[in-house]
């Protein structure tokens, strides 16, 4: 179903496997399983740029939410539960799901990671509601602030020079190698370089 429309396999049977480690697990049911293989499905072919790394995210980011903030399905949830959910996103410590006890660390999630995962949220709330799984209006879903992105600033001692690339490189692998230099030379991202076709 997907992986027609996909470039990896390995990606692919990677998200499969999350997703039935998350099933076996009680964070998700079956039906929520299908709900975000058909939304992934949608957005591999509607987003212009959507590789490898975005399709694991969307998985680990949607079945943790689910796991740690919503005590329904996704397919159950109104409105006051996602507005409820995102709020503790934001403010609350960072919860974690160990078998069926939620634990919350002791520090909360940086505003990138949060505009990121509310992003993610919005976009999937607003395919289950155009797709009748949710009765929740898309202009409710649009009230989900996200925090503004911050780029992170390098100061001179966050670059590496030359001479220390070329030492790191000394120790990699063959493969690693080649995608040190990469990396250094066109200072693409990493997962611009994980997407690439070699």
């Amino acid at each position: 179903m997907i992986e027609s429309e996909f470039r990896s396999s390995k990606t692919i049977a990677y998200g499969q496997s999350l997703l039935d480690k998350r099933l076996r697990a009680g964070h998700i049911d079956e039906k929520e399983k299908n709900i975000i293989l058909a939304f992934l499905t949608q957005r591999i072919a509607t987003a212009e740029r959507f590789g490898d790394s975005k399709y694991v995210s969307y998985i680990s980011n949607l079945t943790k939410f689910r796991a740690c903030y919503l005590s329904n399905p996704y397919y159950e949830i109104t409105k006051n539960d996602l507005l409820s959910a995102a709020s503790d996103l934001k403010n609350q410590p960072i919860r974690d799901r160990v078998g069926d006890k939620i634990i919350e660390r002791s520090q909360k999630y940086k505003p990138n990671t949060i505009s990121k995962t509310l992003t993610e949220l919005k976009l999937f709330f607003t395919y289950l509601s155009e797709n009748g799984y949710v009765d929740i209006a898309p202009r409710d879903i649009s009230k989900i602030k996200t925090p503004g992105y911050k780029p992170k600033k390098l100061d001179a001692k966050d670059v590496y020079s030359e001479p220390m690339i070329a030492e790191l490189v000394e120790t990699a692998s063959p493969m690693l190698k080649a995608l040190i230099w990469t990396h250094y030379e066109t200072g693409a991202r990493s997962n611009e370089i994980c997407d690439m076709r070699w």
